[in-house]
């Protein structure tokens, strides 16, 4: 099941997971203005994005892109090999969470890229996140993120993929 929160509480709540360790670790310094993670994060041009090995089974895809108004063109999308920890270092966007039981698939598994896409539906859980903010998506939470909240605006955030038998 999704969970959702500031960085520093989930990390209180993770913390007898000795595999996110690094992780959280990223993360504190990534929503740190004076680190290089954060300054990295923050240099990204729209539609950039970068990917970042944190160990050798973690990694991370930094990016920043603008938010998206609703339209029957998105999906939603979930993972069987990997759990999502999103996190915004700065802006806000609206992310959609619905059980993949409840979904209609738009494809089939992609073993190579880990993911199975499924088409919207105007009946989810909506999830709004901002700086510092993380929400942490398991293999059976289809979530459609990059919505607007208000209006369009640019997110820089980061998705750490953690192995789904780390939890």
């Amino acid at each position: 099941m999704a969970s959702f929160g500031k960085v520093i509480e989930l990390e209180k709540e993770l913390k007898n997971f000795p595999h996110l360790e690094i992780v959280f670790k990223y993360l504190n310094d990534a929503i740190r203005k004076d680190t290089e993670i954060n300054r990295r994060i923050m240099a990204y041009k729209v539609n950039e994005h970068q990917r970042i090995i944190l160990s050798k089974n973690i990694f991370a895809i930094e990016q920043s892109y603008n938010t998206k108004e609703w339209s029957e063109e998105l999906f939603f999308e979930s993972h069987v090999k990997y759990v999502d920890i999103q996190c915004i270092i700065y802006g806000e966007e609206m992310i959609e969470v619905k059980d993949i039981d409840l979904l209609t698939p738009k494809t089939e598994y992609n073993k190579e890229d880990d993911y199975t896409l499924y088409d919207v539906t105007t009946k989810s859980s909506k999830l709004i996140l901002s700086n510092a903010d993380i929400g942490i998506f398991f293999p059976r939470d289809g979530h459609m993120p990059g919505m607007k909240v208000t209006s369009s605006s640019q997110v820089f955030k980061t998705v750490v993929k953690v192995p789904y038998k780390f939890f």
